[in-house]
Formats: C-alpha cells, structure tokens, sequence
C-alpha cells in the first residue's frame, strides 16, 4: 500500500508556500528598505560664505556662478558698497560630496579676483532668539562712537542685535553730516517693556539721539 506519498506531496507544496512567502517579504522588506533610503535627503552642509573685495562690475555675477557650478543653493544673502570695497555675506547649502569642490573652486577665484574670503560651517535654521523682538531707529549728528554707545546701552541688558544697518548722509540746505541707524533686537522677557523704553529715553536724551524703540514683528 502507498499511503505516505499524499502526505509527502502535501508537506512539499506546503514547504514550497512558505518559502515562497517567505522569499516575497525578504523581497518586499528590501524594497521598502531602498524607497526610504531614496526618500532621505542627502546629506547637506550649510556654509556661511563671505567675500569682500575692490567693487568692480560683475562681481556678484561670479561669485555666484561658482557657487551654483557646484549646485550650491543660496539660502540668503546681504551685500553692501562699503567705501571702495563690496562685501558679500551668503548662506549657501551644498551637498556634502559637493563641500571639498566648491570650497576649493571659491578659493581660486578669490585668489585671482583679489578677495578676502570666509568660508564657516553653521545650520540652516537659526536657534529661535528667545524674547520679544523690537526695532530701534535713530538719527543724530554725524560724529565717532553712536554705534558702540548703543550697542553698550542694550548689551548691558542682555539685549541681542540681530540685525543693524547704519548709513552717513547730508542734511538738506546744511549739508552737516547726519547719522542712521536701523537695529533690530531680541529683548529678554525678564526685562520690563516700560523699564527698557524708559532708560531708552533718558539715554538718547543725554547722547541727542532721535530715536525710537518699537515692537517688531520679524
């Protein structure tokens, strides 16, 4: 009689189910495994860049074009005409296989177009200023000292200068040198709004400062 040969065909068939099940979820596991691998992003490096130089037609345009040769991305940028020299302040992201080559490729272009450059490692989103944030506006008299007078004034209580913008210009009719000033600050939220706006005053009145001390919204 032959009656284990069912039973052996069975076991077969059903060994062979398990491995082909088996076999499918390695397949499907690996497939999954390689779509979040393409869905990560590659790896970045956010660089603060700066470059000061003679001022000359095209110098934006160059800087520029080696940074997206080497598929940089200018996050944001500040650029200025100060005297005879125009400064360029960017924060660039850039593949990390691609940091050796633009690195690289900016020094030689600084070093043939004369420019003083920096290259420094940072993130990409700053830490949140802790605070509130108010910006300050003054104008007075031209004349040696207002910046570091107002920068002391809000450091001594523990105010952060996020941004400032100062600029020299002619009165009309007078032609006397005039002092801006355009700061944007981050106010600790120990320090009283009343008490601050209060010293604010007192201070520009014994500097002849006219100024102003406003929320701001960012």
């Amino acid at each position: 009689m032959v009656m284990g040969a069912p039973w052996h065909h069975k076991d077969v068939t059903t060994r062979g189910c398990m491995d082909s099940v088996a076999l499918q979820a390695d397949v499907g596991l690996a497939s999954a495994t390689l779509r979040s691998a393409e869905s990560q992003p590659m790896s970045s490096h956010a660089l603060v860049i700066t470059c000061v130089g003679p001022d000359r037609p095209g110098l934006v345009s160059e800087v520029t074009r080696v940074i997206a040769a080497c598929d940089g991305n200018i996050l944001d940028s500040r650029m200025a005409l100060l005297g005879g020299e125009f400064a360029i302040i960017m924060l660039v992201n850039v593949a990390a296989g691609q940091r050796p080559k633009l690195e690289s490729e900016l020094e030689a272009y600084a070093d043939a177009a004369d420019l003083s450059l920096s290259i420094r490692s940072t993130t990409t989103t700053p830490a949140a200023a802790p605070g509130r944030s108010y910006r300050v506006r003054a104008d007075t008299m031209d004349h040696p000292g207002i910046v570091q007078q107002v920068a002391a004034f809000f450091g001594e209580r523990q105010c952060n200068i996020a941004e400032l913008e100062t600029s020299v210009w002619s009165a009309p009719h007078t032609g006397t040198p005039m002092f801006s000033l355009d700061m944007h600050i981050s106010v600790p939220a120990a320090v009283s709004s009343r008490e601050l706006r209060n010293a604010f005053d007192s201070f520009c009145l014994d500097i002849d400062l006219d100024a102003s001390l406003e929320p701001y919204s960012p």
